[in-house]
């Protein structure tokens, strides 16, 4: 079993894993319940198959291009895995309390309009409080590692531009310092096991945060 949760986490340490992250092509937030999930897979066909765009890009850093149908259908099915949840949770967006929802988090409502200056503000100024689960730290370092990333894959087709070139240098220099200072925050891990206990799902246990942390 150590196995095969040391694999899913391998999988998901490739350039691609803000892209394929489930919560990023479904847009939902890392709290949504299941019946949220089958509700937005079946919002977002509906939207693909009369051709309103506006419904697939209103989220979280919506991929460019969108998911197709089948890229959803795997987002949606490995939020039925617990484990593979727990991984797409770490590599995206949380809201700064737990038992928050999203729809109540002033940066993650900021994200969603799209205000990325209001929520980046409001993100470091808790930051700079050293809050002790360091939510905001976390969520700075998805962030630009995810838009670092981004730049990266378009970089595979097309040439960057100057502003390009220094926009991802500047994303790379501002998520590695804080994802260094993250692996070693006792608090921060603290926060990911106390998820676990939230989810309450028997497969998952404390253990996990730590074979995470390894």
């Amino acid at each position: 079993m150590e196995d095969s949760r040391n694999e899913i986490l391998l999988n998901m340490a490739q350039p691609d894993i803000y892209r394929i992250n489930a919560f990023r092509c479904l847009g939902l937030a890392t709290t949504a319940s299941r019946k949220e999930v089958h509700s937005q897979l079946r919002t977002l066909e509906l939207a693909e198959k009369f051709g309103n765009s506006a419904q697939i890009e209103r989220s979280i850093l919506p991929p460019s291009p969108p998911p197709d149908a089948a890229a959803r259908q795997a987002a949606a099915q490995r939020l039925n895995d617990p484990e593979q949840r727990l991984v797409d949770e770490l590599f995206w967006f949380w809201p700064l309390s737990l038992g928050v929802s999203a729809d109540t988090d002033g940066p993650l409502v900021a994200m969603r309009t799209g205000d990325f200056s209001g929520a980046v503000s409001l993100w470091k100024r808790h930051e700079e409080g050293s809050s002790e689960a360091n939510v905001s730290m976390h969520n700075l370092a998805i962030l630009y590692h995810a838009l670092a990333l981004d730049l990266e894959y378009v970089e595979e087709t097309q040439a960057l531009s100057e502003k390009q070139i220094q926009q991802k240098l500047e994303y790379w220099e501002q998520a590695l310092p804080r994802w260094q200072i993250l692996l070693n925050h006792e608090g921060f891990w603290h926060r990911l096991t106390a998820r676990i206990r939230e989810l309450d799902d028997p497969r998952l246990t404390t253990g996990t945060a730590r074979r995470i942390r390894e």
